[in-house]
């Protein structure tokens, strides 16, 4: 059994906890009640907890140096398999192994080979493939960076939320993604699955994170 002191770690999920957080995140125990606890965030902020979602949300010392003491469960990133970059979210964590879906692939690999990237960008690239002996890291990265300039508009990019044109001279027209693609994703902040095509994330990011002047009611203000 589970035994919480002040030097214990949790991993919670912010519909667990009840407070203003928007991704599961590790924190550690700063009081131990008989029928609470009280945490502080890795990250920031503070908060309660039942003992018994305390207790189902222990974590290791390991777990969270592992991870940087940064929760990569629900996030965006990219990741090397049987020599290919894949791009997905982080579905489950469980010690120092993470599970990835991308494009309804799963992955199991360790937090040391998953790298974060923004959102839009790994919907972006999920369901385009990555040879390792064709892109090299360098490659991988740049692509990723002047993806993100063109959709929010900057480095001196114009902004953009047509996929032919975010994708032009980067790759061919048959390896982009179609912006009817569905694309799904868990919501970091309740963990309920969604499902939208990706023109709307890249209406998302080029309103919302390219922090235009007025959002269209029908875009709304994140895609989950």
């Amino acid at each position: 059994m589970v035994r919480l002191t002040t030097l214990s770690f949790l991993h919670l999920l912010p519909e667990l906890v009840g407070a203003d957080f928007d991704h599961p995140f590790y924190a550690r125990v700063t009081r131990v009640g008989q029928t609470d606890v009280s945490f502080r965030s890795l990250e920031c902020g503070d908060g309660m907890a039942s003992r018994e979602v305390a207790i189902q949300c222990s974590a290791t010392a390991r777990e969270v140096n592992a991870s940087g003491e940064l929760s990569p469960l629900r996030r965006p990133v990219s990741l090397k398999v049987d020599g290919q970059v894949h791009f997905g979210q982080v579905i489950a964590v469980e010690g120092d192994h993470v599970t990835v879906i991308s494009a309804e692939e799963r992955f199991v690999t360790t937090t040391a080979h998953i790298s974060l990237v923004p959102p839009i960008v790994a919907l972006l690239l999920e369901h385009v493939t990555f040879p390792c002996d064709v892109w090299s890291d360098g490659k991988i990265v740049d692509l990723q960076s002047v993806l993100l300039d063109r959709v929010i508009g900057r480095d001196g990019e114009v902004a953009s939320r047509e996929i032919d044109k975010v994708f032009e001279g980067l790759m061919s027209q048959e390896s982009r993604p179609a912006s009817k693609q569905l694309c799904h994703w868990v919501d970091p902040q309740t963990g309920e699955s969604t499902e939208f095509p990706l023109q709307h994330a890249l209406d998302i990011a080029y309103f919302v994170d390219g922090d235009r002047d007025s959002v269209p009611s029908n875009v709304g203000q994140k895609f989950c």
